[in-house]
């Protein structure tokens, strides 16, 4: 089918006929264009929705993600619903997510991957930050640690180098490929700069696979698949390692977290133990370390003021230490713990795995927890 284009510049009528897909940019502002289609004028927006993915005029995808969040984000309240509902554990509840919510945040992300995606991993986090009822304020690290998951912009980046691997072993009379040919001539030429050349440029020669983009071919995919997916794993390992051992909010939760994967306790422990284990955990509570970080006590002057050894208050001492909790200690921790305690100590009892241990503990938190408000 075609269709009939008028153009109208300073009073002239210029008619042509197009194919049926017709992109044109009216790079100057006194010209004014007039469609038709099958004798129909067509309406000028600014924005368009083509294929779930909103096009605007100005070539920026923001309005597109913005869209995509809204739509992610009635997912996500479908979601917080049933598993309320059906009692589900917060593994699965992070399966849900994955399944669900990533692919609507994603979708179309091999082709616009190249954009700041800042707006999606906010959204990703406070899902994950809501279903452990952590504050919005709990450092990133934490929670990727606590979950054992990985930022949703690393599955772009795969995503879209995934994409790209499989364009190149298209066959060479598809558009797709004779676009790509073309643009990455122009890349090579200097005589266009291509963001998206750039980034897959970029994050092959950042993940040690710049062969791959040197010479053009991917021979296997599956094999490149999975090296490109463990090459960003283990990057983002490596950086969310330093950021536990620089962050001077990870002091103590670097003694017992040293590995970055998914916390059994929080689908052994009911719900509301878990959460209040979690809580403990990662810095949401009104321990002197933290609270005291609010008004710029310097660390070592937040101490504990329920007892009379002037120690600092953190999770070391109201765990094996403060006379306060004595009482409760004996009850819910076995005397080897906290007779002579140490750092070794502390990661044995918070990385336990057995479920009675982990209630008792569970209970002696939120006791701390109650009484620290």
């Amino acid at each position: 089918m075609r269709c009939m284009i008028i153009v109208s510049c300073g009073g002239c009528k210029l008619m042509r006929i197009r194919p049926k897909w017709l992109f044109l940019v009216n790079l100057n502002r006194n010209v004014f264009l007039i469609f038709f289609y099958n004798d129909k004028r067509l309406e000028i927006v600014e924005d368009f929705s083509y294929l779930g993915i909103l096009f605007n005029y100005n070539g920026i995808i923001s309005k597109a993600k913005a869209k995509l969040v809204e739509q992610a984000r009635r997912a996500m309240f479908s979601i917080i619903q049933k598993s309320r509902k059906l009692n589900l554990t917060i593994s699965m509840q992070l399966h849900l997510s994955d399944t669900k919510i990533v692919p609507i945040l994603l979708y179309g992300s091999e082709a616009w991957g190249v954009e700041n995606l800042k707006i999606l991993e906010q959204f990703h986090l406070k899902f994950c930050k809501f279903i452990l009822n952590l504050k919005p304020s709990t450092p990133n690290c934490m929670v990727y640690g606590e979950l054992g998951m990985l930022p949703i912009t690393l599955q772009a980046k795969s995503r879209l180098l995934c994409y790209w691997s499989k364009l190149l072993n298209t066959k060479d009379n598809k558009i797709c490929k004779i676009l790509y040919k073309t643009i990455l001539h122009l890349h090579n030429s200097n005589i266009h700069t291509s963001p998206w050349i750039s980034f897959v440029k970029c994050n092959l020669d950042e993940l040690g696979l710049s062969e791959y983009f040197i010479n053009q071919k991917v021979t296997n995919l599956r094999h490149f698949k999975s090296l490109v997916k463990t090459r960003l794993q283990d990057h983002f390992v490596q950086n969310w390692n330093n950021s536990v051992d620089n962050s001077h909010k990870c002091l103590v939760y670097r003694m017992y977290k040293k590995v970055h994967c998914f916390e059994k306790y929080l689908d052994i422990l009911p719900h509301n133990l878990a959460k209040t284990l979690c809580k403990f955990r990662t810095m949401n509570h009104s321990l002197p370390t933290d609270k005291g970080r609010h008004y710029n006590i310097e660390r070592c002057e937040r101490k504990c003021t329920l007892c009379d050894k002037h120690s600092i208050g953190d999770e070391f001492h109201y765990l094996f230490e403060c006379d306060f909790f004595s009482a409760s200690r004996k009850k819910s921790v076995p005397k080897y713990y906290f007779n002579h305690p140490s750092s070794f100590k502390l990661d044995d009892l918070m990385n336990c795995k057995i479920k009675s241990k982990l209630i008792k503990l569970a209970l002696f938190c939120k006791t701390i927890l109650s009484k620290l408000k």
